[in-house]
């Protein structure tokens, strides 16, 4: 059984080459006729008002979005109209090649749409990093995920949070060295050493 690797030759490489511009399925710089203008404008103009975008990140995502799925569509007309010719071994092989397409955009239609919420998620949650909460939350952003971040930064913080914070610095290391010697010939155990390091953390704060 022959096992199909693609062409060996170069006019057959050419003519491979000259078939994908044809039907521009294989590459992210997609084509756009004048005719399909109008349609592709107005797809990208109401995706940009669902979901958003803000930023480079969240735009670059926002054009892969834009890119598969517009290939998509290309992928689903040139299925059809080959549905509607002759069955024949050619028109059988290049079926298989646009289904081939349409699972590679289909992917990354998927990845982009995972990638965009992902990122409006992060948008947000780094404004409350730095005290700016934000009026409204992106359309795809995980509001849940956001509104738990905001109840862990509203919290109190307890002492264990400043033990935490203490042991950062160089500093509190010295400190709980020190609590530990003015602990005496007290064995050095974990609990002598959270227990100097409560206090050296307890001492900070006031």
């Amino acid at each position: 059984m022959s096992h199909q690797t693609g062409p060996r030759t170069e006019a057959g490489k050419q003519a491979s080459s000259q078939n994908n511009r044809q039907h521009g399925l294989s590459t992210a710089n997609i084509i756009v006729s004048a005719e399909e203008r109008p349609f592709f404008d107005q797809m990208e103009s109401e995706l940009r008002d669902e979901i958003v975008p803000a930023g480079p990140l969240e735009d670059f995502a926002f054009q892969r979005l834009i890119t598969a799925n517009w290939q998509l569509e290309r992928c689903r007309q040139k299925e059809a109209s080959l549905r509607a010719q002759e069955s024949t071994e050619q028109n059988e092989a290049n079926l298989e090649k646009v289904r081939r397409y349409y699972l590679r955009w289909e992917g990354s239609y998927n990845s982009a749409l995972r990638q965009i919420p992902m990122l409006q998620t992060d948008r947000a949650i780094q404004a409350y990093s730095n005290g700016q909460r934000p009026e409204t939350f992106s359309p795809l952003a995980d509001v849940s995920k956001i509104e738990e971040f905001a109840r862990r930064m509203a919290r109190p913080i307890t002492v264990d949070d400043q033990v935490r914070h203490a042991l950062s610095t160089q500093q509190a290391i010295l400190t709980i060295e020190k609590q530990i010697q003015d602990l005496g010939s007290v064995p050095v155990t974990g609990h002598t050493y959270l227990k100097a390091a409560k206090a050296a953390a307890a001492a900070s704060a006031r």
